[in-house]
């Protein structure tokens, strides 16, 4: 049985950002706007799926939209069409970043290991409301008892 959970983390969507590295010591931190950020998505999801959720086991499907300001600084038109929240946004933070920040955020609270997740799909628009909204598809993992040879979803 697929058990799905869904949330979202308001505000401007931040990317992952690579660490920095101090130069006396040789050791790497993170970025705290970075840090501060993926607790927020934590405890977004945790405000959804519940203190005591257990991390699955088994195979994961993800789908993020982030949904990014509308710039001051573009023409009426622009902001018109920005606020059906159908109008793609091709700036940075890029998807992939964007992406790595949730999957990292919520790693070992929804899931074992970001390992899990084998399908993901990921867009950007712009809104009025800027946030993210996360969908989570928890598989029941293979095993002998629930597959049956010869049937296929195709």
């Amino acid at each position: 049985m697929t058990r799905i959970i869904k949330f979202t983390v308001p505000g401007r969507p931040h990317g992952k950002r690579a660490p920095s590295f101090n130069r006396a010591t040789g050791h790497a931190y993170k970025n705290k706007d970075c840090v501060s950020y993926e607790n927020r998505i934590l405890a977004c999801f945790v405000l959804e799926a519940g203190v005591d959720f257990v991390p699955h086991d088994g195979p994961v499907q993800m789908c993020v939209k982030a949904y990014a300001p509308i710039p001051s600084s573009k023409p009426k038109w622009f902001k018109a069409a920005a606020a059906t929240e159908l109008f793609p946004c091709c700036v940075k933070p890029d998807t992939d970043n964007l992406q790595k920040s949730v999957a990292d955020a919520i790693e070992h609270a929804a899931y074992t290991n970001d390992s899990r997740i084998y399908r993901s799909t990921f867009s950007t628009y712009y809104s009025s409301r800027p946030r993210l909204d996360v969908t989570l598809w928890l598989e029941e993992p293979l095993s002998k008892a629930n597959w049956k040879e010869g049937e296929s979803d195709d």
